[in-house]
């Protein structure tokens, strides 16, 4: 499930996004696990940006074709 942290000063939970330990630049994408399962991924080089959301079957389905090669050029 997500892991999350309390913004005391604004009353509010924030998700904790993670980056790939292989990430050396900081050019990377962040993923997080929200509360409702869903998954979002932003740009490390500008998170003010919206993230892109996924539902949790649309993630799963990604990370097979990643590990299955589908993506590869």
């Amino acid at each position: 499930m997500s892991q999350q942290v309390q913004d005391h000063e604004n009353n509010l939970d924030v998700e904790v996004y993670r980056r790939s330990s292989l990430c050396a630049d900081g050019s990377c994408v962040e993923v997080a696990i929200e509360h409702n399962d869903t998954v979002s991924l932003r740009d490390s080089k500008d998170i003010t940006q919206t993230p892109l959301t996924f539902s949790a079957d649309e993630w799963i389905a990604f990370i097979g074709g990643v590990k299955n090669e589908e993506f590869d050029l």
